[in-house]
């Protein structure tokens, strides 16, 4: 049967209605049960069963949590009767044997699925509502994300609360800031109060109170708390006195509701995350009889900076079993799995030294690092701009387009592209932003009907149809494109990269790449938007020895600011290897790079590195830079001798002494 959501409202719950003519299953605050199907029905009495037959439908693995002595007990109440309550269909007794529910039980598919492991806890989804989306869109693209199936969400005001298990919780906040529906939204969670407001009364055993409980948990804690080692031990934790004396191992509900409890009542008794780095350091969980981590999920995110942590002695077989804590503990610098089945994997070691990067100790055996103690784990540092130009064409092409591109297009075209000449632009939607526009939507209406993403475009027509060729095309594409400004007179705002490059066999190019922002023009609309760009050019040398474009292709994004290429100190420069330089560096000659036609001469791929200058070269190279800045031949020589010769870095120099007020009129040749 089809079903069809609308968007109405019954005391905060989001409904779906079911084409059939059935009514959604809500629970009694009017919120959608995402486990029932339409028209479902528990039985033809209705009779509630009593606490016990509530408490006893539910369907919970003893070997998600840690078990103790009277765990293996049937639970109090069957379930019977006729349609009793959350009744029978699927629960099963310690042993493996599936229990009867009584009459009412076949028509509950509620009681039929298993429970996830911990209380329900909410979390608030905001900004939706500034999405093209509705909020059950929302939930269903949640699901899809989380591969889960919520059981309760609520619409509050702006907000959207889904509620999940305590151990799916982090699965849900990993996908904070995704982007749905043309928006990006944000996922938060407040864990204490929640844990509290749910984990309490299912860990509450029958014949206590939740008041009770948390005294009880409060001193276990304080038992189980060493002070001089920083120490909280949960080892063994079936065998509390304290634990079992009051009943908490008596129903499998509350043995698998414990730990989160207790999860909750630490977290209450600190002031700020601070204060819980200060005092807890290591953490135990050895000798529990763990077969996965789901029931202590919540250690992570009540101990996020745990530098020690033991599961000695559980039961976890494999590495899909730890994968709810593989992007947590980040500061861990001591983890021992010895005695459980998946520390005899043979990659498990490896695995764990790539999960958690700041081990220096696993298994109590210490954890190999290189000799010279640097990291190898990526990212790697940032170096600086890696320019091989060894002809000196690269920054005046890019200065002449970057101070020409916003206001004379036509000039740009004439002077750099041929018949032969691509563009494609691209538009990245998903690219990192800078914290201040994180939440703030972005527009591409101008961009997108010529955008040429082959993540997002997938027909052929449409992927050859948005290159663009020729200056024709190539002006009429610009020409739909939103207005510029480039910023220039910020050199840590810019990124260029340079090195040669075959274009066909024999023939020899440079391969340019430019990183930047700009800011966009809407007349009419308020203030520009700044955006990011990245820029490759594939760049060759005609038979007179001009510059031409043979490849140009942009990517445009949200501004995220120059933080990706800001040199990392000490971090060693960028070079090319001297064997590969020799096979890729061209003859110097007056037009440097072959001319890519049928007839070119192929170029040996013997050359050494070129040595020292000539005379000539050098006044070569003067005169270009010369040519370039305006600089008399005196100054331009300066320039390029402080620099090695090197005619991008003579470049640099130029532009930095110009910007920092060190040339005079005298510097420059006069018209």
């Amino acid at each position: 049967m089809s079903t069809s959501l609308s968007s109405r409202v019954s005391s905060g719950g989001i409904q779906k209605r079911s084409s059939g003519g059935g009514r959604a299953r809500v629970d009694r605050d009017g919120d959608l049960d995402m486990d029932a199907a339409g028209g479902a029905r528990g039985g033809a009495g209705g009779g509630r069963g009593g606490r016990g037959s509530r408490r006893g439908g539910r369907s919970v693995n003893i070997n998600d949590a840690p078990r103790g002595p009277a765990a293996d007990r049937d639970r109090a109440g069957s379930g019977s009767g006729s349609g009793a309550g959350r009744g029978g269909r699927g629960s099963r007794n310690p042993v493996g044997t599936r229990n009867r529910g009584g009459p009412g039980a076949s028509g509950s598919r509620r009681g039929g699925q298993q429970s996830r492991t911990g209380p329900l806890m909410g979390v608030r989804v905001e900004g939706w509502k500034q999405s093209k989306g509705s909020a059950e869109e929302c939930v269903r693209f949640l699901e899809r994300k989380t591969n889960m199936r919520f059981r309760k969400t609520q619409k509050q005001g702006e907000f959207l609360i889904i509620y999940v298990p305590a151990s799916d919780l982090q699965s849900v906040l990993d996908w904070d800031k995704a982007k749905f529906a043309g928006v990006n939204i944000k996922i938060t969670a407040d864990v204490m109060n929640d844990m509290f407001n749910t984990a309490m009364e299912d860990a509450t055993p029958q014949s206590s109170s939740t008041v009770e409980t948390i005294k009880i948990l409060e001193e276990v804690l304080r038992n189980r708390y060493n002070p001089e080692m920083k120490l909280l031990d949960l080892s063994k934790l079936a065998e509390d006195p304290l634990l079992q004396q009051n009943g908490f191992f008596q129903l499998n509900s509350t043995t698998s509701k414990m730990f989160p409890a207790l999860m909750a009542v630490a977290e209450k008794k600190f002031d700020s995350p601070q204060q819980k780095r200060d005092l807890v350091h290591s953490v135990s969980l050895a000798h529990n009889a763990l077969k996965l981590i789901s029931p202590v999920t919540t250690l992570s995110i009540t101990f996020p900076d745990l530098k020690n942590l033991s599961m000695e002695g559980n039961d976890i077989e494999d590495l899909k079993s730890l994968d709810g804590w593989r992007t947590r503990f980040r500061h861990l610098q001591q983890l021992i799995f010895t005695g459980n089945p998946v520390a005899s994997l043979p990659n498990y070691r490896e695995e764990m030294i790539r999960r958690y990067p700041k081990l220096v100790m696993l298994d109590n055996i210490a954890v190999e690092r290189p000799a010279d103690g640097s990291d190898e784990s990526l990212p790697m540092p940032v170096k600086e701009n890696l320019m091989f130009d060894e002809h000196g064409i690269v920054m005046p092409f890019l200065s002449d387009f970057y101070t020409q591109i916003d206001n004379n297009k036509d000039g740009i075209l004439a002077k750099f592209y041929t018949a032969d000449s691509q563009f494609s632009i691209s538009v990245n939607t998903s690219a990192p932003r800078v914290q201040e526009i994180a939440d703030v939507a972005q527009h591409w209406p101008a961009y997108l009907p010529k955008s040429r993403n082959l993540r997002r475009i997938t027909k052929a027509s449409a992927v050859e149809d948005r290159i663009y060729k020729g200056p024709d095309q190539i002006r009429e594409c610009w020409t739909g494109l939103p207005a510029t400004q480039h910023v220039l007179n910020n050199v840590a705002a810019w990124c260029f990269d340079a090195f040669p490059t075959e274009i066909s066999p024999g023939v020899l190019g440079m391969l340019v790449t430019a990183h930047g922002e700009f800011d966009e023009l809407n007349p009419g609309a308020g203030e520009p938007v700044k955006r990011s760009f990245d820029r490759t050019f594939l760049l060759w040398i005609d038979g007179s020895g001009a510059v031409k474009v043979v490849n140009d292709m942009m990517t445009v994004r949200a501004y995220g600011g120059a933080e990706a290429w800001k040199v990392v100190p000490d971090a060693p420069p960028a070079v090319v290897p001297v064997a590969a330089a020799a096979a890729i560096q061209p003859p110097v000659q007056a037009v440097p790079i072959a001319q890519p036609v049928s007839t070119a001469q192929p170029v040996s791929t013997a050359q050494p590195v070129p040595s020292a200058p000539t005379e000539d070269e050098k006044r070569q190279k003067c005169q270009m830079l010369a040519e370039k800045t305006g600089l008399t031949l005196e100054y331009a020589e300066m320039c390029l001798a402080d620099t090695n010769w090197d005619l991008a870095n003579g470049w640099n120099a130029y532009m930095w002494a110009k910007e920092n007020g060190k040339l005079g009129p005298e510097a420059f040749t006069t018209a």
